[in-house]
């Protein structure tokens, strides 16, 4: 939204701002104080970024920029998706050898101590 610059704020000498005006959604006038890249000129246009209620708000992404902001959101959305994959298989594998751990520990009780011996009789 284009705004028209006004009066530098009081004691702004030497500084990289103005107080411009732009027109807000309920079709009034509003103002605030504006850094600015150079010393604007009163009178002189430039773009200006608001939000839905007319409040002062950063400039928009590009599209370059918004591209890669969503590639990485979907890199590491893939990757917290992985990671939870990997996580269960981890878990799954971990509670079946705790199982089969347990079995082998019951069959070598039931074997008792004669399992090795030549003379067991079996």
């Amino acid at each position: 939204m284009p705004a028209r610059t006004g009066r530098p704020p009081p004691g702004a000498r030497g500084t990289t701002g103005c107080s411009p005006r732009w027109p807000s959604p309920d079709g009034g006038w509003r103002t605030g104080l504006v850094p600015l890249p150079s010393a604007a000129v009163p009178g002189h246009r430039f773009p200006l970024w608001t939000d839905d209620h007319g409040r002062l708000a950063g400039r928009p992404l590009d599209a370059a920029t918004a591209s890669v902001h969503a590639a990485l959101a979907g890199a590491a959305a893939a990757a917290a998706a992985a990671g939870a994959v990997h996580g269960l298989r981890m878990l799954t594998v971990w509670r079946i050898m705790r199982w089969r751990h347990e079995r082998w520990d019951r069959a070598w009780e039931r074997a008792g101590q004669t399992w090795g011996r030549a003379d067991a009789a079996g």
